[in-house]
């Protein structure tokens, strides 16, 4: 069974384990109650590296996201975005 992280646990995990600079990196896309969060990182080697590290801690990555890019797609628990009430 996978886990969602919140986006505040997230960028956490991300700084901690130093996947990212800043918080900067990451940008986030709301689609109903669904939230999907982009982690631009500097290379496919890193890319990899960590959608297997959140893989491991049972958070779910969309690995067939945008192929040949640096960037990973991973869901996160709802918050209300911007835009919410329209």
């Amino acid at each position: 069974m996978s886990k969602m992280f919140s986006k505040k646990r997230l960028i956490e995990f991300l700084l901690e384990n130093k996947f990212i600079d800043s918080d900067k990196q990451v940008s986030y896309e709301a689609f109903g109650r669904k939230v999907n969060a982009f982690i631009n990182v500097g290379s496919m080697v890193q890319r990899y590296s960590l959608e297997n590290a959140l893989g491991s801690v049972g958070q779910k990555v969309s690995a067939d996201y945008w192929p040949g890019h640096a960037t990973v797609c991973t869901d996160v628990k709802y918050f209300k975005a911007w835009h919410w009430d329209e």
